[in-house]
């Protein structure tokens, strides 16, 4: 899966840094694919090319977790994109209607 970053303008910079992140871990995924094949079979044992891959996961997997709380810190603090959010405020109360006795 290959996240185009065309046509970012209108996101917040939350879901920009998602995408980098993503971005970026595809890139990590492919550079692990191809050491492994480079290095062929004699390269060490498939358990440790576990061991990398489940940590590279897990850090992955902690860079999500912590840029999905700092949104959901943005979005309770009121920061979160304008257009996902209902908005808050009253409404505007309506104009007092004239009555005949005051004309």
């Amino acid at each position: 899966m290959i996240i185009r970053t065309s046509g970012t303008a209108g996101l917040s910079p939350e879901v920009k840094e998602l995408r980098e992140t993503v971005r970026s871990l595809e890139e990590q995924l492919v550079a692990l694919y191809d050491e492994r094949c480079a290095a062929g079979p004699a390269s060490g044992s498939d358990e440790e090319l576990i061991g990398v891959y489940e940590q590279k996961l897990q850090l992955a997997g902690e860079a999500i977790r912590e840029l999905q709380a700092r949104n959901e810190a943005l979005e309770a603090a009121g920061g979160g994109a304008p257009s996902s959010q209902p908005s808050s405020a009253p409404p505007a109360p309506a104009a007092p209607a004239e009555s005949e006795d005051e004309l």
